[in-house]
């Protein structure tokens, strides 16, 4: 699978993710907030008449029990038939008489909101049930509850005694209203048939009932919320349809998209495929965006140009190599062609020594090539120990070389390494010196705190080797360390040696981690400062 489809993939799953939940969960949401500002909108239009009631509820009002003969008749049949009775006492009769009028209009109420369907809901907002009563809050701040099991009956309430929602004769006459389409009345009028008898307006009624707090006490808010439901569900369906249409939108651009910025991606796999050994020079096109993609192409050239730079020196190394090697092995075949034709003229002394001297050279410059080969590959597996640094200098300054030199100024100094690599970058910087120098060579060695802070070590090694040549140009000092590198191309190999020896001893010294310098000599010449961290006392 490739890169762009997964991104198509993964920013489609993204988009479903998002995008579903939010067609879940999201209408109903909004629902939720949709029937919360319908129910505070009707208790804010109930507000006016609750109020008044809050100051009624506050006086105290006696209840008691007595027959309602014996404080009038009420001029309202109750509803269905029913005997109603209402217990009151502390009123006149005149209040007992309105009172017991409004509880047969809200018994009657309660009665066509029961054939209608919508009492149910009313109990449960209540937490009451049709032997107990819906608690109402009548016009005058009494709080009754009003009962229809087989016997409807009315009792008055202590407010301090309810502890569940209660509905004011107001909210029932509005409920009454939305739920079957009856004119508000006014409180001393009877109940006004309106019409909403079609079955059709019925069925599209969704009434619904919250509770909402005034002064105290949570009172009964009821509204037809079928025009709120209705319109989520819309939404909802809509949202249903849009959201596959919107996922595979989010799909089809991020294919796009992922294809245009990968394009870039794919012109450099193009090329890089196209480069081999012989095309090193080319390189990727760079976008010039600075984003990533120009970054990775960036980094691909430079990697190129390593690559190129690599074979570029590895080809010369070869090449410089094989002319190298190539001399000694001339003069070995010179030699023995010589004595070959001319037996009697060659004595067997001499071919040896001539043998000898040429073999020598031979292993001198592969060793120095398998020196340099295993510090490219980083892999030198030499010994390292403690060792005396001032008797490997004393010991190559023994030998015989063309002039003399001057060993006075060399101390004791230790140093962690191999006898091996120590000597050979010791006799390297020697043989150097001597080959340029006119009189003599002088080697001095000490041991001082060591002057860089990156450093492990508390003491460090120095080694200088002056000489009274004509010495190194400053534009040449760094290049003398490159491989097969001569200043003087005019000299002879026979003099000028390989060019080998400072490579490795630039390798040798950097594998030690030390340091190698040329400055001037106060000798009129050169001079090489090695610096070598000290071994531990």
């Amino acid at each position: 699978m490739t890169v762009r489809v997964r991104m198509t993939v993964l920013v489609g799953l993204a988009a479903a993710l998002v995008l579903i939940p939010a067609t879940v969960f999201g209408p109903n949401r909004v629902e939720q907030a949709l029937l919360n500002d319908v129910f505070d909108d009707e208790a804010a239009a109930q507000a006016e008449n609750i109020e008044p009631l809050l100051d009624l509820m506050r006086q105290p009002i006696a209840a008691g029990a007595v027959p309602a003969e014996q404080s009038g008749q009420s001029d309202v049949s109750p509803p269905q038939d029913i005997p109603l009775e209402v217990e009151m006492d502390g009123f006149t009769s005149s209040e007992a008489s309105y009172l017991r009028d409004e509880a047969g209009r809200i018994g009657e109420a309660l009665g066509d909101l029961d054939r209608l369907g919508h009492l149910d809901g009313l109990l449960r907002i209540t937490r009451s049930n049709r032997q107990s009563g819906v608690p109402v809050v009548l016009s005058n701040g009494s709080l009754a509850a009003f009962s229809l099991g087989d016997r409807a009956e009315v009792r008055l309430l202590e407010p301090a005694s309810v502890d569940s929602p209660v509905i004011t004769v107001f909210g029932l006459n509005d409920l009454v209203y939305k739920a079957g389409g009856f004119e508000p009345p006014g409180f001393a009028d009877k109940l006004g048939r309106a019409g909403l008898d079609d079955d059709a307006d019925r069925a599209s009624q969704q009434i619904a009932y919250a509770s909402r707090n005034a002064g105290g006490t949570d009172f009964v808010v009821a509204a037809d919320i079928g025009n709120v439901i209705r319109s989520v569900d819309r939404i909802q369906s809509i949202m249903w349809l849009v959201t596959p249409l919107a996922v595979l939108a989010v799909v089809l651009v991020a294919w796009l998209l992922t294809g245009r910025a990968l394009r870039p991606v794919e012109q450099i796999t193009e090329q890089v495929r196209e480069i081999n050994a012989g095309t090193l020079g080319e390189r990727v096109p760079q976008p010039g965006t600075g984003d990533e993609i120009d970054r990775l192409a960036t980094t691909m050239n430079t990697m190129l140009d390593r690559l190129e730079h690599s074979d570029t020196r590895l080809r010369q190394f070869v090449s410089d190599a094989s002319h190298e090697l190539r001399t000694p092995v001339a003069v070995l075949r010179s030699e023995a062609e010589v004595a070959l034709r001319r037996p009697g003229d060659t004595p067997v002394e001499d071919l040896a020594a001539g043998v000898l001297t040429e073999a020598q050279r031979l292993q001198r410059i592969v060793d120095d090539l398998l020196v340099l080969a295993r510090h490219d590959e980083s892999r030198s597996r030499l010994s390292a120990e403690a060792i005396d640094l001032d008797d490997i200098v004393l010991e190559e300054a023994a030998r015989s070389r063309a002039v003399p030199i001057d060993v006075s100024a060399v101390s004791a100094a230790r140093v962690t390494a191999s006898s091996d690599r120590a000597g050979r970058i010791v006799a390297h910087l020697l043989d150097n010196a001597a080959r340029h120098a006119r009189e003599g060579v002088a080697v001095s060695l000490t041991t001082r705190s060591t002057s860089d802070p990156a450093s492990t070590a508390d003491q460090e090694a120095v080694l200088t080797i002056d000489d009274d040549g004509p010495g190194i140009n400053e534009a040449d000092r760094d290049r003398i360390f490159e491989r097969f590198t001569r200043l003087s191309e005019a000299r002879s190999r026979d003099t000028g040696g390989a060019g080998l020896g400072l490579a490795v001893v630039k390798a040798l010294v950097t594998e030690l981690g030390g340091q190698i310098a040329v400055d001037d000599s106060p000798l009129g010449g050169a001079r090489f400062i090695i610096t070598l961290p000290a071994a531990p006392a």
